[in-house]
């Protein structure tokens, strides 16, 4: 996708985050534990933060 390395890196560490977090492997994440993840997460992070954590999943899943 023409992504610098420094973007693959921020966007690989936050899916480990996500995936720690909801305590799943990526291929056995449900549409329900993203939603009660991001409506977790975004409690204590900005609208940027959670923007690009969004963006990060929706690439993986796309």
């Amino acid at each position: 996708m023409g992504r610098s390395p420094q973007t693959v890196e921020l966007r690989h560490s936050q899916l480990r985050f996500v995936a720690r977090e909801i305590g799943a492997h990526s291929n056995a994440v449900t549409e329900d534990d993203l939603t009660t993840f991001f409506a977790c997460y975004g409690e204590e992070r900005g609208p940027e933060t959670r923007k690009s954590y969004r963006a990060a999943v929706r690439a993986f899943f796309d």
